[in-house]
């Protein structure tokens, strides 16, 4: 997916300015070093502050993420995960889950088995990781993004620009003067 995402940044920037600024192979590289980093420091500050994850939730943030993309591609995410999984969990302490068949005592089991305060810490680091990632390599990766205003014309005032998670960071051009 790495890759993916490389080449078409590699693609449009082809394609937008009839050169390839930058090759896949070097971004694919870079950014897979910088997740590996940032994944080793996520797991030794959550490991130093006692955050826990067992199989059984990671296999809910699973199954959660695949129900929220179906309502909408942006809700892949942790935090909207770990938040849904945490509300869920919360909603069937309070209200109680009838005794049924194994199958619902297994989901029933894992789902209040989940650590939902370190679920959330760990949710909250990683947004961090990615703020710092793409505060790092933002400037040397990124693709500028061209927006159509109402009425059909490329906004001038906006100044777009495609991230390192794919998301758009806007702001005002001129801000500061």
């Amino acid at each position: 997916m790495v890759w993916w995402h490389s080449r078409q940044s590699s693609v449009l920037q082809r394609r937008l300015f009839h050169v390839r600024l930058r090759g896949t192979l070097p971004m694919t590289a870079a950014r897979i070093v910088a997740g590996f980093v940032a994944g080793i420091a996520l797991s030794a500050l959550g490991f130093a502050a006692g955050a826990q994850l067992t199989a059984s939730t990671l296999v809910c943030v699973w199954g959660a993420t695949f129900v929220l993309a179906l309502f909408k591609l942006r809700y892949v995410c942790l935090a909207y995960a770990a938040g849904a999984l945490t509300v869920v969990q919360a909603i069937l302490s309070w209200t109680g889950v009838p005794a049924g068949d194994e199958g619902i005592n297994r989901v029933w089991q894992a789902l209040n088995d989940i650590d939902g305060p370190s679920l959330l810490f760990l949710a909250g680091l990683l947004h961090i990781a990615e703020a710092l990632l793409v505060r790092l390599q933002g400037s040397r990766y990124a693709t500028p993004l061209f927006l159509e205003g109402k009425r059909g014309e490329t906004d001038r005032r906006l100044l777009a620009v495609r991230s390192l998670a794919g998301s758009a960071v806007m702001a005002r051009a001129g801000c500061g003067k």
